[in-house]
């Protein structure tokens, strides 16, 4: 799904959390870079994954 009319607001909310985390020192600077890290790299599996299904559900459908 390449629609962005969610994903930049989502990315803006997130921004918002993540900077209020640090301010409120709440978590270390570390903490909220680990999320971002994990966050972004459960995403691209996720696309990959989903992907993946869709092709192989496309084509068994194409070949019934």
């Amino acid at each position: 799904i390449n629609d962005k009319r969610l994903g930049i607001p989502a990315i803006v909310l997130a921004s918002i959390i993540a900077f209020s985390r640090l301010y409120l020192y709440v978590h270390y600077p570390t903490d909220v870079l680990g999320g971002i890290v994990l966050g972004v790299l459960i995403a691209f599996a996720s696309c990959f994954i989903v992907n993946k299904v869709q092709k192989v559900y496309s084509e068994k459908r194409l070949s019934k």
